[in-house]
């Protein structure tokens, strides 16, 4: 399983491209040399749609922390043998499982204002749970002293069909969150 920062660079990608510059700034009045910078005056409100946007964002942000510890560990911990089957395991029951279990528990708690922000975050959602399924399934794989490799490989599975509906909502969110801006 990849790690999602990328996500939150999108995210803020996103976000910063919702900002408006004033008419002022946006006039070719510029002189030569200088720059303007966006602190210099007052930004315009957001549109609905935007600052529903940028509320989503701001309900994923918490959520990082588990993911970041889950995935962190996870990558520490992806390399599965006999010597370092109980340690791996351990990993997976005690913080892989229980923070990622509590990142998907926070997305279901989100709340979408409209209905192209629940559809986003439904694939996101559903992604995620599917991750969390292969991550379960590859706990159990290592529960006993011999590896299950039949369950190992359906865990590889559900990662992999988790990871692409994850694309997906990063691809169709960064589009969205464009649109957005473009109509700002």
């Amino acid at each position: 399983m990849k790690k999602q920062k990328w996500l939150s660079l999108i995210l803020a990608t996103a976000m910063s491209a919702l900002i408006v510059l004033p008419a002022a700034a946006s006039a070719d009045t510029s002189v030569p040399g200088t720059t303007y910078s966006a602190t210099d005056s007052t930004t315009a409100p957001l549109s609905p749609l935007a600052q529903q946007l940028q509320d989503y964002t701001a309900a994923l942000e918490p959520l990082g922390v588990y993911e970041d510890k889950a995935i962190d560990t996870y990558r520490n911990n992806n390399y599965v043998n006999a010597a370092n089957r109980k340690t791996t395991f351990l990993a997976f029951n005690n913080i892989i499982v229980p923070n990622y279990t509590k990142f998907v528990q926070g997305l279901k708690a989100i709340q979408t204002p409209n209905s192209d922000l629940k559809y986003l975050h439904y694939k996101y959602t559903r992604g995620a749970y599917l991750q969390l399924e292969g991550l379960m399934l590859f706990k159990q794989s290592l529960y006993s002293q011999k590896i299950n490799y039949k369950l190992f490989n359906q865990a590889n599975d559900k990662l992999a069909a988790g990871r692409k509906l994850i694309d997906q909502f990063n691809t169709e969110f960064e589009a969205y969150a464009n649109k957005l801006a473009k109509q700002q």
